[in-house]
């Protein structure tokens, strides 16, 4: 080994002096995969809360229909129930035309049948069986609600057969 006063000092190899970083072109290469990538993120990002709001509303719908059969049995009397504002709000009326409850709602829905109107009778029980969907293209799991006789259930709609399937 060397006495450290006999080592010389070495040149650092350095770059090509042409060389000075990175050009445009890649630079713009790399710009336009990252925003291809974020604008995938994005979407993803989106039509997963899109979704989420859907199995929300439904839940809320779910829940609100059940406390309105149980609420015409306590009361005896009719409940009617209608989508207003685009399908934005679902309001339920006593059948004097008192509101019982409004529900907002984040999503637009829809009825199956639009001339069988939502009625719970004062046995508790629903007029007529119908279904509400969601009126938005989603990938949800549960994006609709059936509705027939004493029975209420969650489910996903076939547009095809336009029918909300129960999922139990």
């Amino acid at each position: 080994m060397l006495p450290f006063h006999t080592i010389r000092n070495f040149p650092i190899e350095s770059k090509n002096e042409t060389s000075k970083g990175f050009s445009l072109i890649e630079l713009l290469v790399v710009f336009v995969i990252i925003t291809i990538l974020l604008g995938l993120g994005v979407d993803y990002t989106l039509s997963f809360i899109r979704d989420r709001k859907v199995e929300g509303d439904v839940l809320r719908i779910y829940t609100l229909l059940k406390e309105a059969q149980i609420n015409a049995k306590i009361t005896k009397e009719e409940i009617i129930g209608d989508l207003i504002n685009n399908g934005q709000i679902l309001v339920l009326k006593y059948g004097n035309g008192t509101i019982y409850n409004n529900l907002t709602l984040s999503v637009p829905f829809k009825f199956k049948d639009s001339t069988k109107t939502l009625k719970i009778s004062p046995l508790g029980f629903f007029t007529y069986g119908n279904s509400i969907y969601a009126n938005i293209p989603n990938r949800a799991s549960y994006n609709c609600v059936k509705y027939y006789f004493l029975r209420i259930c969650q489910g996903k709609w076939n547009s095809t057969e336009r029918n909300c399937i129960c999922q139990f």
